[in-house]
């Protein structure tokens, strides 16, 4: 008896797949699929594995098996061309995808957990659907939240630095953006709504990259709430949840246009250290403008960062 080779590198994917597509997406992506064949013009490749949400229909995870990182970078090397083509057409299948990371499993039982059993932690791993803090709930947003986005986001003052939304910005915009937090992979692309005495006055989101560990916040509030300290409010909670979730998670990082004060006020009330200004690094409706880079480390929020600076803020 041969022994199978030991799994070295998995690749772990999430999608959101239009229902009525099933039968297509599971004809590319499953265990004998386009994907599959591609992979197996490379030496390395041991195989896929299609799984699909008990608890949602549409919602699937594969996980791609390598004999090492390496044959891995090896096949991208050689067939990037026809991976970038196979991409382009599967485009149309899915809602949402979402790259989880890439697992080392056990070799010689020299590792803590396998790919499978890390495709569990990631899953299971998620920040919580509602934060409490001292006077604010973050929850998901609802279907029913539509008409209080619409009131602030329909302000051009508080959409000033946001370029690439619609001006104006109508009740079908609001609408759309809901459908898109609903449809967000909260294992990835969490996001709440900021709901102050019972009216939602704003948002906050994070983005993880958990290949290189690391998470992207992002938040808007009302302009009726600003100089209030809403928003630090509602970024340390989140901080605080992402790095007690996510026991991997080295730093959260924020980023805003160099002239929107206010924003870069928040993160420095929160404890992150500006990194830098990267010039004309963001083109948005047209307009190139220069970026501020904020971060902080898993380090600096347990060493005391979490308490905050004080001070007002939106």
């Amino acid at each position: 008896m041969i022994d199978q080779p030991a799994v070295e590198y998995a690749l772990i994917w999430t999608y959101e797949i239009r229902t009525a597509l099933t039968g297509r997406f599971q004809k590319h992506y499953g265990p004998t699929g386009s994907w599959a064949q591609l992979f197996q013009r490379a030496p390395g490749f041991l195989g896929t594995q299609l799984l699909q949400d008990e608890s949602q229909e549409n919602r699937y995870v594969t996980i791609d098996r390598w004999t090492s990182k390496a044959a891995y970078d090896s096949f991208r090397d050689r067939f990037n061309q026809a991976y970038e083509a196979l991409d382009e057409r599967c485009t149309s299948l899915t809602l949402q995808e979402s790259f989880n990371g890439a697992f080392t499993g056990p070799t010689g039982g020299s590792t803590k957990h396998g790919p499978l059993q890390e495709l569990s932690l990631v899953m299971s791993a998620t920040m919580p659907d509602t934060i409490e803090t001292e006077r604010l709930r973050l929850r998901p947003f609802g279907l029913d939240d539509v008409s209080e986005v619409l009131s602030y986001a329909q302000d051009p003052e508080w959409s000033r630095y946001l370029r690439t939304l619609p001006r104006p910005y109508g009740r079908a915009d609001a609408e759309r953006f809901i459908a898109r937090q609903l449809l967000s992979d909260r294992a990835v692309h969490p996001s709440w709504a900021i709901v102050y005495e019972g009216v939602v006055i704003g948002g906050i989101n994070l983005r993880f990259n958990f290949e290189h560990r690391s998470a992207e916040l992002g938040y808007s509030i009302a302009r009726s709430q600003w100089n209030h300290g809403f928003c630090t409010e509602a970024a340390r909670a989140v901080i605080e949840h992402a790095f007690s979730t996510h026991e991997d998670l080295i730093r959260v990082h924020a980023r805003a246009d160099d002239q929107n004060g206010a924003s870069q006020r928040v993160m420095e009330k929160v404890g992150m250290v500006k990194e830098g200004v990267l010039r004309l690094n963001r083109v948005e409706g047209g307009e190139a403008f220069d970026e501020a880079w904020y971060s902080i480390l898993r380090s600096e929020w347990a060493g005391g960062a979490r308490a905050g600076r004080g001070g007002e803020g939106r």
